[in-house]
């Protein structure tokens, strides 16, 4: 119940929006501009704009260019349309990998 709580006071200060309902699920969302300021106070915070690689809803139809996202922490390519990860990236500092709402076939056994 404590996390309904937070998500609805953020709801309420409107720092989420609702997002709607999918398969029965009701779903929130970051506003664009709450996010872009998330991402600029981590990028201050890590000191490196290298640490994120966040690409969310940019269309992308295939895996990013292995070289501009293979010294990321954390990366987010999520509701994209990404069929296939075929690359097997170098990536020791990858720790948090998001995926989801993209139309994956296939992803190679790196990941």
């Amino acid at each position: 119940m404590q996390g309904d709580n937070i998500i609805s006071s953020l709801l309420n200060a409107c720092l989420l929006e609702n997002g709607g309902v999918i398969n029965g699920e009701d779903y929130v969302k970051m506003h664009d501009v709450i996010r872009d300021m998330a991402l600029w106070i981590i990028r201050e915070f890590e000191a490196t704009e290298n640490n994120f690689f966040v690409k969310v809803g940019a269309q992308l139809f295939e895996e990013p260019d292995v070289k501009a996202w293979e010294s990321a922490k954390r990366m987010s390519v999520m509701e994209n349309k990404i069929a296939v990860l075929k690359e097997t990236p170098n990536c020791p500092n990858l720790q948090t990998l998001f995926l989801s709402r993209n139309k994956l076939k296939a992803i190679s056994d790196w990941y």
